[in-house]
């Protein structure tokens, strides 16, 4: 679905329409990074976005510590997949403060213990935009206003 929304994937009827490229934040299961500092790579969804701004969304996507200048090998050589998922959360909040209107999460708050999810999931609602998140884990479906099941046993 989400790789639908994003122009992954083709539907094989119908159709699928969003409003603009612009409008869209995604973060995927597997995030990509470039070789840079972890700054670069949150400023990917905006790189207008100020130093206090990408502190303020690493703090909002759960790594209110992590050094923003910190370097980075290509694809996150050197990064753990919960800190991957940090930055590409941060990076779609900052897209979202430069204006993007639609968020598109899968898995948001996989390897995250309970307390960490429950912040990282007040964050996301706290943007205010509209978000189609792929989730398995009750704590997430239990903070959506509506939940399709795609799939599941026949």
């Amino acid at each position: 679905v989400l790789n639908a929304l994003v122009g992954f994937l083709s539907p094989t009827a119908g159709s699928v329409t969003v409003p603009s490229r612009d409008a869209l934040a995604f973060v995927g299961q597997d995030p990509g990074m470039v070789a840079g500092t972890i700054a670069d790579n949150v400023r990917l969804g905006d790189p207008e976005a100020s130093d206090a701004a990408v502190a303020d969304a690493l703090a909002r996507a759960g790594a209110p510590g992590m050094d923003a200048t910190r370097t980075i090998g290509d694809d996150a050589e050197g990064l753990s997949a919960g800190e991957r998922r940090r930055i590409a959360t941060a990076r779609a909040l900052v897209r979202i403060d430069a204006g993007a209107t639609l968020l598109l999460l899968d898995e948001p708050t996989a390897g995250l213990d309970a307390d960490a999810e429950a912040s990282l999931l007040r964050s996301l609602r706290g943007t205010g935009v509209a978000a189609v998140v792929v989730s398995h884990r009750p704590a997430v479906l239990a903070e959506a206003d509506r939940v399709v099941t795609i799939g599941g046993p026949a």
